[in-house]
């Protein structure tokens, strides 16, 4: 898929969920299904999710949910007379920085639990995930050397201008995430 196309496809899927959540019909979906809802975080208080809106939605699962521990959701699964009605699970992926200086003070302060999944060897060697450094030293290229990445990548990307970098640096990133490792 061309990604003028996967660019598209994610603005529109974003404006669907946004009006679905304003409208009140994904809660209503949710009414309406009898399952748990896993919510999966990554990095939060960057410019993708910061620290007041991650807050904001903490505050709102709290008010309207009721949000269980993964071994909790995972003990109902198997229970066959136990049913879901509209629990929600935590979860945060990476052990990034940001999981105990950003998520665990706002989740303690609303009293929710959550399932933070690390990466030891990571930890161990101080060593960043290969997607996080990629995306660091992607985004500060300039201009013309994204496109020149994105020519040697025969991708299609979008014109910075009136584009934020971050778009064009996550577009280079799930090409990259779609390579084979050469492994031997």
């Amino acid at each position: 898929m061309n990604s003028a196309i996967k660019a598209l496809k994610h603005t529109i899927s974003d404006t669907v969920h946004d009006v679905s959540f304003k409208t009140g019909i994904s809660r209503y979906k949710t009414l309406r299904s009898p399952s748990a809802r896993v919510i999966m975080f990554h990095g939060i208080g960057g410019p993708d999710c910061p620290a007041d809106i991650f807050e904001s939605q903490m505050r709102y699962l709290k008010e309207n949910y009721p949000v269980i521990s993964l071994k909790k959701a995972l003990a109902v699964s198997s229970d066959i007379n136990d049913k879901f009605r509209t629990d929600v699970v935590l979860t945060f992926d990476d052990g990034l920085r940001n999981n105990f200086t950003t998520v665990y003070p706002i989740l303690s302060r609303y009293r929710l639990p959550a399932t933070f999944f690390v990466c030891p060897g990571l930890i161990e060697s101080q060593k960043w995930q290969w997607v996080y450094e990629i995306e660091q030293r992607l985004l500060i290229c300039s201009e013309i050397d994204l496109e020149s990445i994105g020519k040697l990548f025969n991708i299609v990307l979008p014109t910075t201008k009136g584009n934020n970098s971050r778009d064009i640096v996550e577009i280079l990133i799930d090409h990259m995430k779609t390579w084979k490792p050469n492994i031997e």
